[in-house]
């Protein structure tokens, strides 16, 4: 990989909200270049960057990491070796993209519940927004990506599996 892989208006913002000041002027008044700025930031080590700013602000990780994609499929009961599905989809992009496909995948196959409601009003997520960010968070967060595996995404009529590849540290 190189600079040229980053996602540079996505880097752009981060960097702007972070710092308070746009990118571009930053590099210009410090003298740096943008490669420079990768490294002292921890994202890139000379001009290649690490797997930490290929997934964080890389434009398509999956072309340097294919296994890390989300394979997400809504089946039709409680078991996983069924033939039947609702809906199924393989995410990708940078660790911003694979969490709101994450979220969009979920709350598009989640039912919606009435929960004493008017008629006319939409429903409930049946797992509630804040529970669903966090179970995806750690989802992405907590694999070892040393591993060449999928994350994987399967709901059931009864219930989600979210499997993170790898296993938990001693």
């Amino acid at each position: 990989t190189t600079t040229g892989d980053i996602d540079l208006e996505y880097f752009s913002g981060f960097f702007e909200k972070l710092y308070g000041e746009p990118l571009d002027k930053a590099l210009d008044r410090d003298g740096l270049s943008l490669g420079r700025l990768l490294n002292n930031l921890g994202l890139a080590r000379e001009a290649t960057l690490n797997l930490a700013g290929v997934m964080l602000f890389g434009r398509n990780p999956q072309r340097h990491r294919p296994a890390f994609v989300i394979k997400a499929v809504s089946f039709v009961g409680n078991d996983p070796a069924g033939d039947k599905y609702r809906d199924s989809q393989d995410i990708e992009g940078c660790l911003r993209d694979l969490y709101k496909g994450t979220i969009s995948f979920l709350t598009r196959n989640l039912r919606r519940l009435q929960d004493g409601k008017g008629f006319n009003t939409e429903g409930d997520l049946e797992v509630p927004p804040a529970a669903l960010e966090e179970l995806v968070v750690n989802l992405l967060l907590h694999r070892d990506y040393f591993i060449s595996a999928p994350w994987r995404v399967m709901l059931f009529d009864n219930r989600i599996e979210l499997i993170s590849p790898g296993a938990l540290p001693n």
